[in-house]
């Protein structure tokens, strides 16, 4: 009886502790698909999110060299586009850049006559589109500016040792002034100046580019060298 009382005993407490162990299994369990839903969620909101640099980044590469912008809409998802170009045509342009960007749905033509034209469309994901170094889409056609300008970019027309930093944004964009006293925005990747110098950090206090000279016609061969512009105070 004894040894029966002793293996009731310990089965017993066998029991109450696999009873435990099961619990905790199933807490473990909860909070895994808890985490699970939760991470679902951080994910559908990144990738529905959009970086407003990326987004007018992709706009300032799709503009088309005769037309300008002159209002850009981005809220709640709503983009609203309103510039004046030379036909439909350069409407036609913006609308396909929009649609081929992967980041812009439902693209319409809300209205276009004597060049002025109306886009809207709504966001839907990230734009992958890097913030390029392109002109400024609210800036004068290319065709109403004199041949030096069209040639060459504020932002590639200079030494790059001559632009000053005026802002930053650690780790995404910098804003960069020009001899002329122009602002332009560039993010990590951009080129600035005329040998192409590409931005490869940008800090807290500074922004780092590489610089890449032919050392060697004939055989090609390019050193790179670093250049730091450091933010005015």
């Amino acid at each position: 009886m004894r040894v029966l009382d002793r293996t009731n005993s310990e089965l017993t407490s066998e029991i109450a502790a696999l009873r435990v162990i099961a619990s905790a299994v199933g807490d473990a369990e909860a909070l895994a698909a808890e985490l699970e839903a939760r991470l679902a969620v951080v994910s559908q909101a990144e990738a529905e999110r959009i970086q407003p640099q990326a987004l007018l980044g992709m706009i300032e590469r799709i503009v088309p060299a005769d037309a300008k912008l002159t209002s850009i809409d981005w809220i709640g998802g709503e983009l609203e586009l309103q510039g004046r170009g030379t036909g439909p045509e350069d409407a036609a342009v913006i609308m396909e850049g929009l649609e081929a960007s992967g980041c812009v749905s439902e693209v319409a033509l809300r209205s276009v006559e004597s060049g002025d034209f109306w886009i809207t469309g709504r966001t839907v994901g990230p734009c992958s589109a890097p913030l390029p170094w392109g002109r400024d889409p609210f800036g004068t056609p290319l065709s109403q500016r004199p041949e030096a300008e069209v040639t060459a970019h504020p932002l590639v027309r200079w030494d790059v040792r001559d632009y000053a930093v005026t802002s930053i944004v650690p780790g995404e964009t910098a804003t960069l002034q020009d001899p002329d006293g122009g602002l332009h925005t560039i993010a990590v990747g951009s080129v600035v100046g005329v040998r192409r110098a590409r931005a490869d950090f940008i800090t807290d206090d500074q922004v780092i580019l590489a610089e890449e000279h032919v050392v060697d016609e004939e055989t090609g061969k390019i050193e790179s060298h670093i250049v730091t512009l450091r933010l005015a105070r």
